[in-house]
């Protein structure tokens, strides 16, 4: 490396200049300008060795040059917009304000960031885009200029595969995914069957699909909450209600019932062997009159104390301590990017850690007797980026 380069490294031996190697944005202002020339002018740059001069396209040469480059655009721009190249809030904020055309100035007033932390947060953004998308951290000028058509489809092919690997554990409840894992486990010999068919195959698929946290999430927003509480009520009545009883019948034969439309299943569940419409009117009556809730009853709200800042049943003060640690370790993060040092604990950050911070939350959302110091022991033992990147992500009230 000449002094000159060396003159050009800070102390966490980055360039203090921006290029499409170590910039994604500058990358993307490289690709539109040289694409918006080809699609314009029906040249392009001629990269061969002694050339002087753009090399001039055929009308078919730019059909196939705006048509590869068009496409790895939009799905390049959606990919970084989806978050799906960063599990930091902060490196997703960076993306919007830049893809609002806001200056590096204002993204770090904005978000309260030095300018060298922001040149660090793109250039380990770029890189961690750059082996995903081209499974290189540097690209050539030959893709940044719209002149490599072929690695640029190759690009485009990868996010695609990107967009559509899943991961079981990601689709399913934690406690679901573990129970596939062991019936999966115990299917010896399974691969062999000669019953196997195109029909189970898509059954399996749509189990997948039907007991997905998506299709959940989806399910649950298309309910009345009201009547959501009232169902519950009633299920969890010391009084058992025909309704419950036609419930549990529908549970014990569930087989019956699994493959059912929601039509079928409310017919079996209000018919079941009734022939008399004043029963079936009976039935209705009881199910939806709400039972007088006794005041020890009184189910409280996920928020019950005033200036809780997480979508959790704990105290003012527990919440104060999360937040308390959330600048705790925001600080750490920080004093890492300016120093250019490694965040130990991003890196140790996987799966099963995050897997353990979910579920020591999911505790605290139902009341228990542990006292803020158990709890906060608890905290302690966890990775806390995980800790932290939950807190903010999944249980923060409000933005």
């Amino acid at each position: 490396m000449t002094k000159d380069e060396l003159a050009n490294l800070n102390k966490s031996g980055l360039t203090k200049h921006s290029t499409f190697n170590n910039n994604v944005f500058m990358f993307l202002a490289c690709f539109e300008e040289h694409l918006e020339h080809a699609r314009v002018y029906s040249r392009v740059v001629d990269l061969s060795e002694g050339a002087t001069d753009n090399k001039k396209l055929s009308v078919a040469e730019q059909e196939h040059l705006l048509e590869v480059c068009d496409r790895f655009l939009e799905a390049f721009q959606g990919y970084l917009l989806s978050g799906a190249c960063s599990t930091k809030p902060v490196d997703t904020d960076i993306i919007k304000l830049k893809f609002k055309g806001v200056k590096n100035g204002e993204v770090c007033e904005k978000l309260g960031l030095k300018s060298s932390t922001l040149r660090v947060r793109c250039s380990r953004l770029t890189k961690r885009v750059y082996r995903k998308v081209f499974a290189s951290e540097n690209i050539t000028e030959a893709i940044a200029k719209c002149v490599d058509l072929d690695a640029i489809e190759k690009a485009y092919r990868r996010i695609c595969k990107e967009d559509y690997t899943f991961l079981v554990k990601d689709i399913f409840p934690y406690e679901y995914s573990n129970k596939v894992d062991e019936v999966i486990a115990s299917g010896v010999g399974y691969r062999n069957s000669l019953k196997t068919t195109e029909t189970e195959y898509l059954k399996a698929l749509r189990f997948y699909f039907l007991y997905s946290k998506d299709v959940f999430n989806c399910y649950l927003k298309a309910i009345d909450p009201r009547m959501l509480a009232l169902a519950k009520k009633q299920l969890e009545a010391k009084e058992v209600s025909d309704l419950a009883m036609k419930y549990k019948q529908a549970l014990d034969h569930s087989a019956e019932f699994i493959l059912n439309n929601e039509k079928d299943f409310i017919n079996a569940l209000i018919d079941g062997e009734l022939d008399e419409e004043n029963e079936r009117q009976e039935i209705l009556k009881t199910a939806f009159v709400e039972p007088v809730i006794e005041e020890d009853e009184i189910v409280e709200p996920v928020q019950i104390y005033s200036g809780v800042a997480f979508n959790l049943l704990i105290s003012k003060e527990l919440s104060d301590e999360f937040v308390k640690a959330i600048k705790k370790y925001e600080t750490y993060e920080r004093k890492c990017l300016d120093g250019g040092t490694v965040d130990k604990y991003y890196e140790r950050a996987n799966s099963d850690t995050r897997k353990e911070a979910k579920l020591f939350f999911e505790s605290l959302t139902t009341k228990n007797s542990k006292s803020i110091e158990e709890i906060l022991r608890q905290a302690k033992q966890l990775n806390p980026y995980d800790f932290v990147y939950l807190l903010k992500n999944d249980y923060k009230i409000g933005d």
